[in-house]
This record gives structure tokens, C-alpha cells and sequence, in this order.
């Protein structure tokens, strides 16, 4: 059982997206924040303060590379990006952008939710090896 509710920023521009992808990771026992632009993102980031930040590639790219790295670097944050349906730009800007983890559209909440978990747990023990002196 977790120990607090993982906190998540969802910054996409699509409704029907967002509000599916919402109602999932919220069922998922997820404390879910949405935001539509970057301006909303970015104040959200700051106040939220989320655990992890799931956002698309067209609202990143909209982000600067330095303003991503300054937020990753201040709240050791891991994102995972959206991009377009097999979109090789799309996944190297992802990549490029410093994305943990990036899934393509079209998807299912429930493969998003999978990945989640799975880079929440990854930045976990990270966190918990750096709090412990690195690996012995």
C-alpha cells in the first residue's frame, strides 16, 4: 500500500483525452491535476509540485528545453510524454526534451497508468539510493 497519494500533472490540450486519462489514473488511486497550455502547466507545476508530470509533446515544445530542466532539476521530477501516432519527431523531442518515458497516440488509459507506476517506482529508488549514499 502507498505510503501518499502520487501526485500528477496532466498537461494536454485534448478534453476527450484528458478527462479519459483523469477519470483512469484517479481510479488508479492517483491525485490527478490537469492543465490545457503552458501557462497553466507551468503555474501548476509550481504550486502542485507534482511527483510526476505527463504532458504532450505539442504543449512541451511549446516549453523551453531550459525552463523542463530547470523544473526536473528543482523537483527531480519524472515526465512522461505524449506524442503523436508513431511520430519519430515526436520521440526524438521527447527524448531530446528529457522525457523518462514516452507512449504514442492513440493508447489506452491503462497503458499510460502501467507506465506511471512504473517510472514513479523507478524515480523512487533512485531517490531512495541517493537518500542512502548510492549504490553499495
Amino acid at each position: 500500500m502507498k505510503s501518499k497519494q502520487e501526485k500528477i500533472l496532466l498537461v494536454d490540450d485534448e478534453e476527450p483525452i484528458t478527462e479519459a486519462v483523469e477519470l483512469y489514473l484517479r481510479g488508479e488511486g492517483f491525485k490527478v491535476i490537469s492543465a490545457n497550455d503552458v501557462s497553466a502547466a507551468v503555474d501548476k507545476f509550481r504550486s502542485l509540485k507534482p511527483d510526476l508530470v505527463v504532458i504532450d509533446s505539442a504543449i512541451a515544445g511549446k516549453l523551453s528545453p531550459e525552463l523542463l530542466g530547470k523544473f526536473r532539476e528543482a523537483y527531480q521530477v519524472p515526465v512522461i510524454m505524449i506524442t503523436p501516432h508513431e511520430s519519430a519527431t515526436g520521440i526524438a523531442e521527447g527524448a531530446e526534451l528529457g522525457a523518462d518515458e514516452i507512449i504514442t497516440k492513440p493508447f489506452r488509459p491503462r497503458d499510460l497508468a502501467a507506465r506511471v507506476k512504473t517510472v514513479l517506482r523507478r524515480s523512487q529508488l533512485v531517490q531512495y539510493r541517493t537518500e542512502m549514499g548510492g549504490c553499495q
